[in-house]
């Protein structure tokens, strides 16, 4: 038999010292405090993956349904017999190209040409009470910048 067989008989022959009681007992209270702590975390790990997502779906919830209520008609409105008749308003529209100025060139992913174009437009309106009463004139300006595809043969 060789020197290393001699040693791991030895060694398997060999049994653990018995502990110190103080030690024990500090080995004692250290895994109750674990045990412990691992039921607080179950708590808190329901809590967080359950409760507040709940809660706040829930708070939505309660916001969006007071925020429609409040802004929901009545249906039960009387209406008055001397109510006003809501009639549409004549309104005539044009609009008209005042200038169109080219800015560049973009290829797009798919390498079609598109030439972005500036253009402004004077938007003019006019709004009557009735067919012959007096009218509102009103003309603004707009600017858009637009896409223009290029086709290429």
């Amino acid at each position: 038999m060789n020197e290393p067989d001699r040693i791991e008989e030895a060694l398997k022959k060999l049994q653990p010292g018995a502990m110190p009681p103080h030690l024990m007992a500090r080995l004692t209270v250290a895994r109750v405090q674990v045990a412990s702590r691992k039921v607080e975390a179950r708590w808190r790990g329901a809590l967080l993956r359950w409760f507040l997502p709940i809660a706040a779906s829930a708070c939505v919830a309660i916001g969006t349904f007071f925020w429609l209520e409040r802004n929901r008609e009545s249906s039960g409105q009387v209406v008055s017999d001397g109510a006003v008749e809501h009639r549409p308003v004549p309104v005539e529209s044009e609009d008209f190209l005042v200038t169109a100025r080219p800015v560049g060139i973009l290829v797009a992913p798919n390498q079609r040409p598109y030439r972005i174009m500036e253009v402004e437009w004077l938007e003019h309106e006019t709004v009557r009470t009735d067919a012959g009463g007096p009218a509102l004139h009103t003309a603004t300006t707009r600017r858009d910048v637009i896409p223009v595809a290029l086709e290429l043969y």
